[in-house]
């Protein structure tokens, strides 16, 4: 999302099912177009940090710095036990519960920078985050 990679695919015209996908649309001069007074959380502003270790302090911020606020974010209020990185979701579909509890199905595999995966599998939950 806004992890900066400067790599390209191999195959421009994504023609070829063996191409190296590159999951990015940033470049690397790449600001936000908000300020950060509208880019926060209600309970977590995206206030200017102090000079350390390179933080941007600009008012329009770039992608390195939204990069870094979002995983303060995560780790201030510990979602990283929560996320499965590097995983394709293929389908979402509420579950048949007969019990009548709901939730939801999701088919999905782990990936690696490559595109290659390990077999899917097909898991329960209360809820859904789509980003």
């Amino acid at each position: 999302m806004w992890i900066y990679d400067a790599a390209v695919e191999s195959d421009l015209l994504s023609l070829s099912p063996r191409r190296r996908v590159v999951h990015t649309s940033l470049y690397e001069s790449l600001r936000t177009n908000l300020p950060r007074e509208s880019m926060g959380f209600l309970d977590y502003p995206f206030l200017a940090r102090e000079a350390e270790d390179g933080r941007d302090q600009r008012r329009f911020p770039g992608h390195g710095e939204v990069l870094r606020y979002l995983e303060d974010f995560a780790r201030d209020f510990d979602l990283g036990r929560m996320i499965r990185f590097e995983t394709e979701v293929s389908h979402v579909e509420m579950a048949n519960d007969d019990s009548g509890g709901g939730g939801w199905t999701v088919r999905s595999r782990r990936v690696d920078g490559d595109g290659e995966g390990e077999e899917e599998m097909s898991e329960v939950y209360d809820g859904v985050v789509v980003c």
